[in-house]
């Protein structure tokens, strides 16, 4: 991609693997649901080392870090959809009371430094939901992050669109 002036943005997890609806990953199996994840120390743990272990990956096409790539990486979301469960709904109706999209962007943050190209993106914090006449793409607490570059936005067409 980078030889044609083409960029990535990297999503280093789809939330809906948590809540089994795309399949259930190491996170379901190990927390059993999204509220749990989203809300306790040892899930976000988990959950940033992942993070630093895929930002320090040495790409064997480029010979360095994918921290150091902004020549091939545009952006790294903090996860696909964060949140993107009904059975979440508390995350977004008390703006993110757990602090977890800030927290995660704090980590992406601090691995990729101050001075790098690379943007750190929300990854659509659920979208709108057509089931639910909800909007959560701009989750009041993610827009007054400082550790956040990008309010990534994933529409499917509801009411609230």
């Amino acid at each position: 991609m980078s030889k044609y002036g083409l960029k990535a943005i990297i999503s280093p997890h789809d939330a809906n693997q948590i809540n089994s609806v795309n399949g259930c990953d190491a996170y379901c199996d190990k927390y059993g649901d999204q509220t749990t994840f989203y809300s306790t120390a040892e899930a976000k743990s988990d959950y940033d080392d992942r993070l630093s272990a895929i930002l320090h990956y040495q790409s064997p096409n480029f010979g360095k870090s994918w921290a150091n790539l902004d020549e091939a990486i545009w952006a790294f979301d903090l996860q696909n959809e964060p949140f993107s469960s009904s059975t979440v709904f508390d995350q977004f109706d008390y703006n993110d009371p757990n602090d977890w999209l800030c927290g995660r962007a704090g980590v992406l943050r601090d691995t990729l430094g101050l001075c790098t190209g690379i943007a750190v993106a929300t990854g659509g914090i659920g979208g709108s939901e057509i089931c639910c006449d909800r909007e959560w793409n701009l989750l009041p607490k993610a827009l007054y992050c400082d550790a956040i570059d990008v309010m990534s936005v994933h529409e499917y067409m509801s009411k609230s669109s």
